[in-house]
């Protein structure tokens, strides 16, 4: 029964390999440098027992395209938090940075070879 199993696995993937269409990399080519910037707000208020809480949260997160040379490109996230919790107890303020990341893709020549063979 696992070497049927085995067999239906290979014949599917060499079908799926030979069905897909042209695949491309993830570079685009002559894609200008580009940004993005979002503001997100949200607000709750809740009440339980008498006691009324309110939360507000803002969050800006920033995307970028930078196109370094040929085959080469940068991508770049990151964001920025702002939250405040009302209650009886006061105000309660927390906000900094989100997590930041920096992408570098390069489309090597062997990969590329690979994508006119298909």
């Amino acid at each position: 029964m696992g070497r049927v199993k085995f067999s239906f696995i290979i014949a599917l993937l060499a079908w799926s390999v030979t069905a897909a269409g042209p695949a491309s990399g993830q570079i685009v080519y002559g894609q200008p440098a580009s940004a993005k910037l979002r503001v997100i707000m949200t607000s709750w208020e809740t009440s339980s027992e008498g006691v009324e809480k309110s939360l507000d949260q803002m969050y800006v997160p920033f995307s970028g395209f930078i196109p370094l040379q040929e085959n080469l490109e940068a991508r770049i996230f990151l964001g920025g938090v702002n939250n405040k919790l009302d209650d009886p107890e006061g105000t309660k303020k927390l906000s900094g940075p989100t997590d930041m990341r920096i992408q570098i893709n390069k489309l090597q020549e062997a990969f590329t070879n690979l994508l006119a063979l298909l």
